[in-house]
């Protein structure tokens, strides 16, 4: 990730379809492409699927109906990807379902993951007991984890068996590890970064990342292999602080992508310069001090994108009324002299220079001066500063 030329690409998980629009909106801010495993092929058949869970299970899975037109959109120019989960060789792979069976025998991974409400996460329940439950195509079951599912042991998170061409209903805490484990493996073996809009199943990641040194304690393991994907989790979380909801909302998939084609290799070095400054934080051992560095290094990188407008405002306002004054021109406020304004600012120095032929010397000297003060302040700034601050006015 540290050439213009390179592609940012991301696994989403542990879903097979993301249903938030503005998630969405931030991974392709971040990411070049993003692939989803996904076991249905047919997209008619898989917003029925979403339409019955809106109306039978939870009403929250009718997010998905706005996304259903702006999907097949970005699938067409290649900004995302579905792959058949059963083609991967992870699939099959027995340590993909041994990392699952772990997670099921980690009481507090199981108690998180059994709290979808918690995190705000749609979910179905179990008719009886009103336990959240989680209905998965047996195409995103490992296959060892289905074995496993049938015994004894696993009785309790095994709530109906079904066959390839209707879905399992799994414990909460079963699905979370079944496709947790299933997404982390088919990254590794596709080479791309896993990424997601689910609080809960990035606390689970981080959780059991860490426990293999000391099982007892909520944090286990030093963060160094979790860098690059705690840097992408840190950028979206970045892109959400600059450009809310509303902002996103208003801004098309179209207005995104045609934004993206300009800005890959800011976009690499921000994962890049993210992931260099998570190095100082890799020995944390809690996950509530790893959420605390990620907001400390987040409010940090706000403020570096304040200062780096602020420069270039300083530049631009400092331009104005010597412009104004030079030319002896007077505009009325809200007139198209903004615009001019800008472009002085930004165009050409052959059209700056050309344009206020008429300018007095010592009015030139500081409309030159001005231009510096702005170039000083680009080549001062990170190319991943300069990228969210362009971000940040996208709306």
């Amino acid at each position: 990730m540290s050439g213009d030329n390179t592609l940012l690409q991301g696994l989403y998980y542990p879903f097979s379809r993301c249903m938030d629009s503005c998630a969405l909106k931030q991974l392709m801010l971040v990411f070049d492409a993003v692939t989803f495993l996904e076991p249905v092929k047919d997209a008619k058949w898989r917003a029925g699927l979403f339409r019955n869970l809106e109306t039978n299970e939870d009403p929250r899975f009718s997010k998905y109906r706005g996304l259903e037109h702006d999907l097949k959109t970005l699938e067409q120019e290649g900004a995302l990807s579905f792959v058949d989960p059963q083609s991967l060789a992870a699939f099959k792979r027995p340590e993909t379902s041994l990392a699952a069976i772990s997670d099921l025998q980690d009481p507090l991974w199981c108690k998180m993951a059994s709290n979808p409400s918690v995190f705000g996460l749609p979910h179905q329940r179990q008719a009886d007991t009103q336990q959240p439950t989680w209905q998965m195509f047996a195409q995103k079951i490992p296959m060892e984890f289905r074995h496993f599912l049938g015994t004894d042991t696993a009785r309790e998170h095994l709530i109906n068996e079904a066959d390839d061409h209707y879905a399992w209903t799994l414990s909460y805490a079963a699905g979370s590890a079944a496709t947790l484990n299933f997404h982390l493996a088919a990254a590794a073996d596709l080479g791309l970064s896993p990424i997601t809009d689910s609080e809960l199943h990035h606390r689970l990641l981080l959780r059991k990342a860490t426990r293999a040194l000391t099982p007892d304690s909520e944090w286990t393991d030093p963060v160094s292999t979790q860098l690059s994907q705690s840097a992408t989790s840190t950028a979206v979380k970045l892109l959400e602080s600059l450009m809310p909801h509303q902002a996103l909302e208003s801004a098309s998939f179209d207005k995104i992508l045609r934004f993206r084609e300009n800005t890959r290799g800011d976009r690499a070095a921000l994962v890049n310069e993210l992931t260099a400054r998570l190095i100082q934080i890799s020995n944390t051992t809690s996950y509530a001090e790893l959420s605390r560095s990620q907001i400390a290094l987040s409010i940090e990188i706000s403020k570096e994108v304040r200062e780096y407008q602020a420069a270039i405002g300083a530049a631009r306002d400092k331009l104005w009324p010597n412009l104004v004054k030079g030319l002896g021109l007077t505009f009325a406020t809200g007139t198209s002299a903004a615009l001019l304004y800008e472009y002085l600012l930004g165009g050409p120095m052959g059209v700056l220079t050309g344009a206020l032929s008429g300018v007095a010397y010592s009015s030139l000297a500081h409309v030159l001066d001005s231009r510096a003060e702005k170039r000083q302040a680009v080549r001062a700034a990170n190319p991943s500063i300069a990228y969210l601050s362009r971000v940040s006015q996208l709306k």
